[in-house]
């Protein structure tokens, strides 16, 4: 079967760009999207810093106007306006984008697995299980192999979490710890998510940087740990688990386009490497693709010379991190204390101008920055 356009997966990136399809002049264009599951579990939620309304305003959960910081070098309260930080559940955001679509008699949604991709002269093929189709072009977001990140610096964000609900202590739902690092640090860098929705109920989550992906037990215990020592918290209930694990790396995805196939979300790079973080970054590059889409342009993103100075910085942050320089937590102690935490958000945004990316990097540690800076130049050896 032909279509213009396949989506295979539908995750947050192919979901997001079927979306933004869906509101473009691209009407009489037949959409394909492929995806295994019915998408009918709230197995993921998003987080972000926004400092407008999102397009989808109707289904954030929750949001927050101050973030804590908290580590061995004190506690801080962040005012970060204009932003506010926001939350989606998958399931709703899932329900939100495939009712829409339905409405779309040129959107097909297929349960299938893809098995394989390929690019043919004037189009690409995409298998599954059952039949072969092609497209003009194959948005791809599933991760089919292990990539080779061995001349790349890769870290992996891992954590659990549990939604909790308790009488023991009343919690700000205007305030939320971004990062606490008071905790046990177990030879790599760990720290505590808690995300209040109520008075008496929260999401926490223990969070890692490392390549030592922990089980469900043994985030299990860092939540329990927190929540008796931190929070005294020794009553409550579990409403909903999750674990996942996000890859922080500044590995070159773009060399996995052809001329038909686009990779997009994880594989196309849109996760934030020095962060983590995905959604915001997902949401503008499918607008972009959709946008060049219209104006019958080619949908493979390209970054200028100067805008790839974020990645440099990305590296030089994740070298810091590998080779242990100086402690995660007091750089973002120092971030955050010297800088306004709207700043630092728009710097990680990848928003800011040089001058004040000049500033934000004048407030670390210079000697272990500069000597990663230097590092990052030499080339990579496998």
């Amino acid at each position: 079967m032909k279509y213009d356009y396949i989506i295979t997966g539908a995750g947050c990136a192919g979901l997001s760009l079927a979306f933004y399809l869906s509101k473009t002049n691209l009407g009489d264009r037949k959409v394909l999207l492929i995806e295994k599951t019915d998408k009918q579990d709230n197995d993921r939620t998003w987080c972000f810093w926004q400092s407008e309304a999102s397009v989808f305003e109707s289904i954030v959960h929750h949001t927050w106007d101050n973030l804590y910081f908290k580590s061995p070098s004190g506690e801080q309260l962040l005012d970060i306006a204009p932003y506010q930080y926001k939350m989606i559940r998958g399931i709703d955001f899932y329900n939100y984008i495939l009712k829409t679509l339905r409405q779309h008699p040129n959107f097909t949604i297929e349960k299938a697995t893809v098995t394989g991709i390929s690019n043919e002269n004037n189009h690409a093929k995409v298998r599954t299980q059952r039949q072969t189709f092609e497209g003009k072009y194959v948005f791809n977001s599933i991760i089919f192999k292990n990539i080779n990140i061995q001349k790349s610096n890769y870290v992996a964000q891992h954590f659990g979490g549990w939604l909790i609900e308790t009488t023991d202590l009343e919690f700000n739902s205007n305030e939320a710890t971004l990062m606490d690092f008071r905790i046990p640090q177990a030879g790599e860098t760990r720290f505590m998510y808690c995300l209040p929705m109520s008075k008496n109920t929260a999401l926490v989550e223990a969070t890692a940087f490392s390549n030592n992906i922990l089980t469900e037990a043994e985030y299990g215990e860092m939540i329990k740990d927190y929540l008796n020592n931190y929070l005294n918290i020794q009553n409550y209930t579990i409403q909903h688990k999750e674990m996942g694990v996000i890859p922080m790396t500044t590995y070159n995805f773009q060399q996995h386009h052809e001329k038909h196939i686009i990779q997009i979300g994880t594989m196309g790079g849109d996760v934030k490497p020095s962060t983590g973080y995905a959604f915001i970054r997902i949401q503008e590059n499918a607008q972009k693709i959709a946008n060049a889409l219209t104006k019958n342009q080619s949908p493979l993103l390209k970054t200028s010379f100067f805008e790839q100075r974020f990645t440099y910085y990305d590296n030089i942050l994740l070298n810091v991190m590998l080779k242990d320089r100086v402690p995660t937590h007091r750089v973002f102690h120092q971030l955050f204390q010297k800088n306004k935490a709207s700043t630092v958000l728009q710097f990680l945004n990848e928003k800011t101008n040089f001058l004040q990316e000049l500033a934000v990097m004048n407030s670390v540690p210079i000697a272990p920055f500069v000597v990663a800076a230097f590092d990052e130049m030499l080339p990579k050896r496998t």
